[in-house]
């Protein structure tokens, strides 16, 4: 497969690229002496330069996306942020084959990594499945350039919180058995040329476009093995982060440096005041020292 440097003077250039964000796998912390959250940026430049999204998610396009990027010279590249679109253009930065405003390039988001929800802060539960007669359909996300609004899971301009408000029934997209999420770009979807593929005069705009997802916040609880009956607690809600958060202050009233939870354990807390846990919230990170 070419690269994309060669591409380039082949006359192929980038129609859009989007990009991946994940806070779990980008963010590092240090823990101030009044507990705030401090981040270490050296930590983080290390980070960034080993991130690559094709560690948590398979993206490719639909098989009528395929078809639709052959029959406009188009290529669909991997990147670590993300992926790109590449197209062939005239010497004007046109389309060799036009794109009408309406056409549409659908690619579809399968997990690699089993513990996604875990430390991502969507909902736990399985996608609520929407029944249609007998049928039934799973609930997926669905990333696009058509709504401008930032605060939904729609592609953006600039980096937008993902949240569960704009899942949709996989009954109605050109989606697989497996697919979590649908991408969907169209060329046109208004006078705003930042979510445009083409300018008035249909030369490339090349927009980046980003996708964002927080990191779950979670009360770590702690277990010691000499004493599985009392455990002690985070003061506050901690994000997952691969990159570690240390020094931790717990219920104990002492700053050390304690194990950070892994996704992999985690405790539904139906009635925090109940059991007596010192913050309100849906999910604790268990931790066994």
């Amino acid at each position: 497969m070419k690269n994309i440097e060669l591409l380039y003077k082949e006359g192929f250039y980038p129609l859009f690229q989007v990009l991946i964000i994940h806070d779990y796998y980008l963010k590092k912390y240090n823990i101030g002496t009044s507990g705030q959250l401090i981040p270490d940026l050296e930590a983080q430049d290390r980070l960034r330069a080993n991130y690559n999204v094709q560690d948590f998610f398979n993206i490719k396009p639909t098989k009528e996306c395929e078809q639709l990027l052959r029959n406009h010279h188009a290529l669909f590249r991997l990147v670590p942020g993300g992926f790109m679109v590449l197209i062939w253009v005239e010497q004007n930065n046109t389309p060799k084959v036009p794109l009408t405003d309406d056409t549409t390039f659908d690619f579809l988001i399968t997990l690699k990594e089993p513990l996604f929800y875990n430390f991502s802060n969507l909902p736990l539960n399985d996608p609520k499945l929407e029944q249609d007669g007998v049928e039934e359909y799973r609930a997926i996300y669905k990333f696009d350039n058509e709504k401008l609004n930032v605060n939904n899971l729609s592609l953006t301009s600039i980096p937008s919180r993902a949240s569960i408000e704009d899942r949709i029934s996989s009954k109605d997209y050109p989606v697989e058995s497996e697919s979590m999420g649908l991408i969907r770009i169209k060329t046109r979807i208004g006078n705003n040329a930042n979510y445009n593929l083409l300018d008035i005069n249909n030369s490339l705009i090349s927009p980046n476009f980003f996708i964002k997802f927080e990191a779950r916040k979670t009360i770590w609880k702690f277990y010691k093995q000499t004493d599985l009956s009392t455990p002690y607690f985070t003061t506050t809600a901690l994000p997952f982060s691969k990159g570690g958060i240390s020094p931790i202050t717990s219920t104990t009233g002492i700053q050390e440096d304690l194990p950070n939870p892994n996704g992999r354990i985690l405790d539904y807390n139906p009635d925090p005041i109940v059991l007596n846990y010192p913050t309100s919230t849906d999910v604790t990170s268990i931790i066994y020292l």
